[in-house]
């Protein structure tokens, strides 16, 4: 269920989201599309922590409408989130669709690596 909190601040991220949708390769890749990054400033990846840590109620938020909607459940014997409904939402505008697609993505890379894993490519701590 840590992951959950990662979903939100990632792909409601406008340069995020435009590494995460040209990223085929995994999270890994993905975190090195931001070292890549030629842009000045401050360090991207250390940003998602950032972003983490402010956006967490809203998070939470959507998290606990989507239990109220029943559109997931909490294992918290295991610490899970299950999607209670493999269907996509057919009514999803055209600018959603992309934001579903980033937030599947997130949880087929999600699901193939541990919570220190995760931590540590990205740079978060939960």
């Amino acid at each position: 269920m840590t992951f959950a909190f990662l979903v939100l601040p990632l792909v409601l991220h406008v340069d995020s989201m435009e590494h995460l949708q040209g990223t085929r390769n995994g999270l890994r890749a993905f975190a090195e599309k931001f070292a890549q990054s030629n842009e000045p400033g401050a360090d991207k990846m250390l940003a998602i922590h950032d972003r983490l840590l402010a956006w967490r109620p809203m998070s939470l938020q959507a998290l606990r409408l989507g239990v109220g909607a029943r559109l997931v459940s909490v294992d918290s014997k295991r610490g899970r989130l299950i999607a209670l409904s493999d269907a996509r939402p057919s009514a999803a505008t055209a600018n959603v669709r992309p934001l579903l697609t980033g937030a599947e993505k997130l949880g087929r890379w999600f699901a193939e690596l541990t919570v220190f894993e995760v931590a540590s490519i990205l740079k978060v701590s939960f």
